[in-house]
């Protein structure tokens, strides 16, 4: 287990993982926090470091219940 967290100066993007190493990947409420233009670069990013059947868990705001 790794916790990444900016304001600890923890780099988050791009993820300081080699290729296919990861097993699964947890983001709660990070990736609003990223730029529209980097999101697609940003799930890339965590698609690389999983390994083959990794798992990427990823927590968002909903707009729906926040409006």
């Amino acid at each position: 287990y790794d916790n990444r967290d900016i304001k600890a100066g923890q780099p988050c993007y791009p993820l300081p993982f080699a290729d296919g190493t990861v097993e699964e990947v947890r983001a709660s409420h990070v990736l609003e926090h990223v730029t529209w233009y980097q999101t697609l670069f940003a799930l890339r990013d965590v698609w690389r470091i999983l390994k083959p059947n990794g798992r990427g868990e990823i927590h968002v705001p909903d707009l729906d219940v926040l409006i």
